[in-house]
This record gives structure tokens, sequence and C-alpha cells, in this order.
């Protein structure tokens, strides 16, 4: 079974129409689908799935079918190979959640409250010559 093809068209319709056991939607429709199943998606992600796919056709992420139109193109995504797609990408949300954060701060610690220029002594208020210190000896 072939999951990837390329469709040149004149306008909206398909030379050779896609098999009729399959499903195909539009983006919009794609990106109502993940929202339906609980992941949130943009078109733009939608999109890069589909062009992602297209461009690897021995590992796609989903089926697709690009379609040439007069100002460009546009993708028609497979239906059963979205909610593949949908459950793969809720599976790794729910993996990500229950996995330690080892990158962020350690939690366990209490967190410093105080600012390092917390012992910084306040300048008198009129005071005209700047604070000289040792490493400025000699230097005018």
């Amino acid at each position: 079974m072939k999951l990837m093809e390329q469709v040149h068209t004149d306008a909206n319709h398909f030379p050779n129409p896609p098999e009729p056991d399959r499903s195909w939607i539009t983006v919009a429709d794609a990106v109502a689908r993940c929202s339906e199943l609980g992941l949130s998606r943009t078109p733009k992600t939608v999109r890069k799935w589909a062009a992602r796919s297209f461009a690897n056709p021995d590992s796609p992420d989903i089926a697709v079918l690009r379609e040439d139109t007069g100002n460009g193109f546009r993708w028609s995504i497979e239906l059963s190979s979205l909610d593949r797609k949908i459950a793969e990408e809720l599976e790794f949300e729910r993996r990500k959640q229950s996995e330690p954060d080892l990158t962020g701060a350690n939690r366990s610690e209490p967190r410093q409250t105080s600012s390092p220029f917390d012992s910084i002594p306040e300048l008198p208020a009129h005071t005209r010559e700047p604070v000289r210190t040792d490493q400025h000896q000699g230097v005018e």
C-alpha cells in the first residue's frame, strides 16, 4: 500500500481519485480533528507534518496528497494516518509529563530570597566624589 502520492491537477479535482476506502481531509479539518481528540496543534504544524512526510516517503508521519492549485498547492491528509499521528503525539506528551525534569533547578532546596545586592552599603545622599578603592590608586 502506497502511503505517499503526489497529485498534479488543474483546479480542485484529482486526476486519479484517491482510493475510495481512504478518507482524505483538509489541513483545517485535520486541526479540528486534533482538537477533538485533545491535541492542540496549529495549521502550521499540520502543514509541517505533511511537508516532512512528503519529503521523506520512506518514513512518513502521515499519509498526504499534494494537490497543485492555480496559486500554489494544498495538502490532503489521510484520516487514519492522522489519527495514528495524534495518538503518538498524545502518548509523547503523556510520557513527557510523567518524566522528572532533570535540567531544571533543584526544587527540593529552599529558594534563595535574598539578593546579592542586599549586602552593598548605601552611599550618602550628597556624595560628590566617586568612591575610591585599592584598585584605582594612582589612576586619575
